[in-house]
């Protein structure tokens, strides 16, 4: 297996304010992540993106203290002070897509093997619009993918795309007594 990555953080602290960011673009290929059948007639086919790989993460998480002490000094201190928003947002891209078919096509035994590619992969960037042929949570073009042949195994790649990624945040407010 091979690893990859570019990786930075940006940190700001201030009185009230707290700010840590962190972004990595990677790449990881190998040969068996995802407990994966080989390809043993091409092992360069069996050579795919790892099962876990994100190429682009991005995490930011960030405190703000209130002022209500400052805003509302006729107020009791124990009310308005110890008032914070604090949050933690992930940005992501999707792991890759593991491609393969049901039975023994290659007549190996080791089953769930890789059909054959035929090219014309469309990718929906929205999974919530119509997809390549109008169906509705479609990711991809299915139809680019035909059964391989009998006694020998498909020309696809076990992984060579990825999934669509995810967008998270966590907030929460919090009073120190």
């Amino acid at each position: 297996s091979s690893y990859n990555s570019l990786q930075a953080s940006i940190e700001r602290r201030a009185s009230a304010f707290t700010f840590l960011a962190s972004y990595t673009w990677s790449k990881s290929m190998d040969n068996a992540s995802g407990f994966s059948g080989m390809n043993f007639l091409n092992f360069n086919l069996s050579r795919a993106l790892s099962s876990f790989d994100v190429t682009h993460n991005f995490v930011a998480s960030y405190s703000y203290e209130f002022p209500f002490d400052r805003l509302a000094p006729m107020l009791p201190k124990r009310l308005t002070q110890g008032w914070s928003v604090n949050g933690i947002t992930r940005i992501a891209g999707g792991t890759p897509i593991g491609i393969s078919q049901t039975g023994d096509r290659s007549l190996t035994g080791a089953g769930n093997d890789e059909p054959d590619f035929i090219g014309g992969l469309v990718i929906t960037q929205n999974v919530r619009d119509k997809g390549p042929t109008g169906r509705v949570h479609e990711f991809f073009n299915k139809e680019a993918f035909v059964s391989g042949p009998l006694g020998a195994y498909g020309n696809a790649n076990q992984r060579f795309f990825h999934g669509p990624g995810t967008v998270n945040t966590d907030l929460g407010i919090h009073k120190t007594t």
